[in-house]
């Protein structure tokens, strides 16, 4: 704050700014295909490796594969529930549904 004049901007004085209701927040899009696939990788990758590093060199492969394919179906539900949540707003705010 300046000592002669207005407070200096941004320093906490403005109010906070009023809150979006719900229906009006955007939904984060889901993550394309590609970018589920390596996340899926890195998980399935990160598993095998705490694995191994146990000891357990077949399981923790095994292991791994499966974190994978789990990680990957996890995050395809995912994406696919937003993409009907993006779909139920568009038809509610559309007036011809």
């Amino acid at each position: 704050m300046t000592p002669d004049g207005p407070p200096a901007p941004g320093d906490g004085t403005e109010p906070p700014p009023a809150r979006v209701p719900r229906s009006q927040r955007p939904i984060p899009e889901p993550m394309a295909r590609r970018n589920v696939v390596i996340f899926a990788v890195f998980i399935g990758a990160l598993y095998a490796v705490g694995a191994i590093a146990r000891g357990d060199v077949a399981p923790g492969l095994v292991g791994g594969v499966l974190a994978a394919v789990l990680a990957y179906l996890v995050f395809t539900e995912v994406g696919n529930r937003q993409r009907r949540r993006i779909a139920a707003r568009e038809r509610r705010r559309s007036p011809d549904a």
